[in-house]
């Protein structure tokens, strides 16, 4: 699954969700599956994933949230889409 197919799938997602952010990507990561499932100790991915990271739009009054993101893994391997905590795959 390439970059631009991966924003699509995460961008598809959000809206079926109704969740209200910007239509660009403020993020978009390829992590190595390899790495995670050692950390966690057995496998969890089946193979490399994106993590694209979405601003948040605000209506007009109201407060900035934190976090002012959503994240979500996009896993090619199952089609999976998923939303995660934003810390999980920082920098």
């Amino acid at each position: 699954m390439t970059r631009e197919e991966a924003v699509t799938v995460a961008r598809d997602f959000v809206l079926r969700e109704t969740r209200a952010v910007l239509a660009e990507p403020e993020a978009v990561r390829l992590m190595q599956a390899a790495r995670f499932n050692a950390l966690f100790g057995h496998p969890v991915y089946p193979g490399d994933f994106w993590v694209i990271e979405f601003r948040k739009i605000l209506p007009p009054g109201v407060a900035a949230e934190s976090p002012g993101t959503i994240l979500f893994e996009v896993v090619p391997a199952t089609g999976e889409v998923r939303e995660v905590y934003p810390g999980m795959h920082a920098g």
